[in-house]
């Protein structure tokens, strides 16, 4: 079992990539909604179907830990702020104050 750091930026808004995680490929995109200051992350398979609707990146938190299908990465996910708050990522924090981890899972 693997802790991952997930490529993130601050520099742009809105951005997608494709990544393989534990033998399957899916698309990441991300979003910074200006009027509620946060970051929203979706995930997709590898070719585009939506799998999770954007959710909002809470830090220190099992992101999609509430969500159950077969389709998502079988693993966790955490917005770690590496400052020890609890402060959601704002703009410019994303892969700065606050990394976006994936912890493998046991199977």
């Amino acid at each position: 079992m693997a802790w991952l750091e997930m490529p993130t930026r601050s520099d742009i808004s809105a951005y997608s990539y494709k990544i393989q995680l534990e033998g399957t490929t899916y698309q990441f995109t991300f979003t910074f909604n200006d009027r509620m200051g946060k970051w929203f992350m979706a995930i997709g398979d590898n070719v585009g179907s939506t799998l999770l609707d954007p959710i909002p990146l809470a830090a220190n938190w099992n992101l999609v830990g509430r969500f159950v299908s077969k389709a998502l990465p079988p693993g966790k996910f955490y917005a770690y702020a590496t400052d020890g708050t609890d402060v959601d990522p704002a703009r410019f924090d994303l892969s700065n104050r606050v990394k976006l981890l994936y912890k493998e899972s046991t199977t």
